[in-house]
């Protein structure tokens, strides 16, 4: 330990005995050695049940009057997933945390097609709209989502799973 409390030193890099080669591991007779067999892991089965009734909050009325689909693109998302089998491995908060970003970001589109790309900032000039910025984060976080909803699905022995984009784009196809 320095004086002023930290701690420093400790191994530096390149010290010590250079590694032989394996070339010369096997002519002294070094043999490799061998780990353990896994132990089998013996666990309880999963076993599916119905979907539960979706989150009054997932239909509420937003502050514009009008609905959001995030009640829909759960459904669609559970939909999806019984379809492949793997409704029982996907917890519907995995589903929600996809559901509802999609869904604000479905909102913050609308807003941009309503209100421009640009807005004006407090000293009056032109800025990029806020729903522009908004739409990129809730975008990466139901992107994030849908990838760990994804990678579910595909360890779990389905091997036809679309990448995001063209799963986002069949969920809202109707």
């Amino acid at each position: 330990m320095a004086k002023d409390g930290t701690v420093r030193g400790g191994r530096r890099q390149g010290a010590g005995a250079k590694p032989k080669s394996q070339r010369d591991r096997i002519l002294d007779g070094d043999v490799a050695k061998r780990l353990p067999d896994p132990v089998e892991l013996t666990g309880t089965p999963l076993v599916g049940a119905e979907m539960p009734d979706v989150d009054a909050w997932l239909e509420s009325k937003q502050q514009n009057g009008k609905g959001w689909n995030a009640k829909d693109l759960a459904i669609k998302t559970v939909a999806w997933l019984k379809g492949r089998g793997c409704d029982q491995y996907v917890t519907m908060q995995q589903v929600y945390a996809f559901a509802v970003p999609q869904a604000r970001w479905i909102q913050c589109q609308e807003a941009i097609s309503e209100f421009g790309l640009l807005g004006i900032n407090s000293a009056g000039a032109a800025d990029v709209s806020p729903f522009v910025k908004m739409s990129d984060i809730f975008y990466k976080q139901a992107a994030s989502a849908w990838f760990a909803i994804s990678q579910v699905a595909k360890e779990h022995g389905m091997p036809d799973v679309p990448a995001g984009d063209e799963m986002m784009s069949s969920l809202l196809a109707d």
